[in-house]
């Protein structure tokens, strides 16, 4: 009766059921009650900040490990950018609708309430006009020149557009591009140099990292996975929307996120416990690591 007694304590001390527990570092059974990958993406989030210079994660292995080999930024770049569930895209459709609207731009771009009342938007300033061409471009779908917009300037995330109806299968992808938010964005720079070993301008790329800790990946109703829409908002910001004719400071989509012909996240796998086998080709952080590490930057 005793030796049960014992057993129970034990079990109750180690995962106990209290809100001090709910996250908690302990290397031996990394038992947290928390199963909400936002809370220990933020601890990845701080991590990125803290160790954003090379040089400044060079000695230590771990960290080192999980910036490099885990979330796939290249050994000897330097992050310059971390942002948490960004929302790009309507972000940037928002800075686009305001900027070409009359008015002081200072006005227009930081009034807390916005409601135009006139609507001069032209088509090709419109930022839905080039999300709307970049989606039928990758679905394969000519957009006939009859074609024009009545409401360049609605949001389109909130599905109130109105397009033809032999197009009304890239409706979900535009809708879900507008909205999705990638867990963590990530803007690095590698310096470069040229054939006679002069340094070049740094070269600036954008990864996404989607965090995962006990679910899967979904789908939406497109049928493309996250990670897959996101790698579409990546090229259409980079390789479209963002994107100046010869112009060096252009940031590119990360190689690492590159899958063929296509671009996707890179998922991120938060685990209580180390798996055996070291060959996994997931991408895979220890939540005891992410504690021990926070604890470690806000001591």
């Amino acid at each position: 009766m005793g030796e049960v007694g014992n057993a129970d304590n034990c079990w109750k001390e180690v995962h106990s059921c209290s809100i001090e527990n709910y996250i908690r570092e302990d290397k031996v059974f990394n038992y947290s009650i928390c199963r909400e990958e936002r809370q220990y993406a933020v601890f990845l989030y701080n991590i990125l900040r803290k160790y954003h210079a090379h040089a400044s994660r060079s000695n230590h292995g771990r960290i080192h490990e999980i910036i490099t080999e885990t979330c796939g930024i290249p050994e000897k770049a330097d992050i310059k950018h971390v942002f948490y569930e960004v929302t790009f895209m309507r972000d940037f459709f928002e800075r686009n609708r305001r900027i070409y609207w009359k008015g002081s731009a200072e006005e227009k771009l930081l009034q807390k309430s916005f409601s135009p009342s006139e609507r001069e938007l032209k088509v090709e300033n419109s930022f839905n006009d080039k999300l709307f061409r970049y989606v039928c471009k990758g679905e394969d779908i000519k957009v006939s020149e009859s074609f024009r917009w009545k409401q360049p300037e609605d949001n389109m995330g909130r599905n109130k557009f109105e397009i033809p109806g032999d197009m009304k299968q890239i409706q979900p992808v535009i809708r879900e591009m507008m909205n999705a938010t990638p867990d963590i964005a990530v803007i690095y720079s590698i310096a470069e140099k040229d054939t006679d070993g002069q340094h070049k301008p740094d070269k600036n790329y954008l990864l996404f990292l989607e965090c995962k800790f006990e679910s899967n990946e979904s789908s939406y109703e497109s049928g493309y996975r996250q990670s897959e829409i996101q790698g579409k908002i990546a090229d259409f910001l980079c390789n479209y929307y963002l994107k100046e004719k010869d112009n060096k400071d252009n940031i590119e989509v990360s190689p690492i996120m590159k899958r063929n012909s296509t671009y996707v996240s890179r998922i991120v796998h938060f685990t209580r416990k180390k798996k055996e086998s070291d060959k996994s080709e997931e991408a895979e952080i220890l939540i005891s690591d992410l504690i021990e590490f926070n604890n470690k930057i806000f001591v």
